[in-house]
């Protein structure tokens, strides 16, 4: 799949606030197809 350098850094700038949270919750990071996985179907 081929993606823009501009949504490459959306998706960049959306998995470090992710895993922010997610450290503040104590957990571990989330890799970033899970992320988009589970993103995909709320969309």
């Amino acid at each position: 799949m081929n993606i823009s350098t501009e949504t490459r850094e959306i998706l960049r700038n959306y998995k470090a606030v992710i895993n922010a949270r997610r450290r503040e919750m104590g957990r571990n990071r989330s890799p970033l197809r899970r992320l988009l996985m589970k993103s995909a179907i709320l969309w």
